[in-house]
């Protein structure tokens, strides 16, 4: 009976929101990262000065990590890897252009691995699934390879993305879909759902069809260009084609209409840095 209970306890499985695209799981007495960031320069920063990693925060919020999945190379998902990697001897998992500019940072190659869209992957105990997905366009960020030589990623645009990769993480309790596309071709059936806000609601509505979720639960819908000390704000989201402009999100007609897409599911907003059981979350009635 002891036995049991100790094997119910580890198999306990624990989500963390960092903020913008970056998430926690624990289970199993191991840890995945997904688009760990937390330095979060300020707009001038972004735009005028090189970009340096908060080691200090990086410290205090991520005492431990067996990997690292980096859906695309933008600086917003990926600037703070090496430094998590150097801290706890993880491995980080992404594209072609990911693995360069890891290298230029500094990391060795043991520690990173290329991952191409359909892989599936056995990183300790998580059973992963690498999907292709599509980035929403960015002026002067679209997508381009970078040479074979890459010098030390400093600035915003020498962080370049070429793919971009959801990832599904089948053989926990729920099963987990981190959704990062536009659009929804190629996802599949999972019990929680992992979105980013800038996903159009009409894709959000074929995306639910197709995953079926018990949950879904929202992320890279703050502020990123302000630090974690502030409380969060919401970012602005790009305009449905009938509308002109930019507006911040507005938190409670966002999830509002998430919800009305989801007859038998339930939006859950997550707080920035509080970790949560998830298995209560989706056995949770309301």
């Amino acid at each position: 009976m002891a036995d049991e209970l100790i094997h119910q306890k580890n198999d306990d499985l624990f989500f963390r929101w960092f903020g913008v695209g970056g998430i926690q799981l624990r289970w199993r007495q191991q840890v995945l990262l997904i688009d760990p960031f937390l330095t979060r320069p300020s707009l001038r920063q972004v735009l005028f000065q090189p970009l340096r990693t908060n080691s200090e925060l990086v410290r205090c919020e991520i005492l431990s990590a067996t990997a690292v999945l980096i859906t695309h190379a933008h600086y917003d998902h990926l600037m703070d890897t090496p430094e998590i990697i150097r801290q706890t001897g993880a491995k980080a998992y992404g594209s072609e252009n990911v693995i360069k500019l890891l290298r230029a940072a500094g990391v060795a190659e043991q520690n990173s691995v290329l991952i191409q869209s359909g892989d599936r992957l056995e990183i300790g105990e998580f059973h992963i699934e690498v999907i292709e997905g599509k980035h929403i366009p960015i002026p002067f960020f679209l997508p381009k390879t970078l040479s074979p030589l890459v010098p030390p990623p400093r600035r915003v645009w020498d962080y370049r993305m070429d793919r971009c990769f959801s990832f599904l993480v089948s053989n926990t309790a729920p099963s987990i879909l981190i959704w990062h596309s536009i659009e929804a071709e190629g996802a599949v059936p999972a019990e929680c759902l992992i979105i980013d806000s800038e996903m159009p609601y009409r894709s959000f509505e074929q995306l639910v069809r197709l995953v079926k979720p018990q949950w879904v639960i929202p992320i890279h819908w703050d502020d990123f260009f302000l630090p974690l000390s502030q409380p969060p704000k919401p970012f602005f989201r790009p305009p449905e084609k009938s509308a002109f402009g930019l507006g911040r999100i507005d938190l409670h007609k966002f999830v509002g209409r998430l919800q009305s897409c989801l007859p038998e599911g339930k939006v859950y907003l997550p707080e920035r840095l509080k970790e949560i059981h998830l298995k209560t979350l989706i056995e949770a009635k309301v």
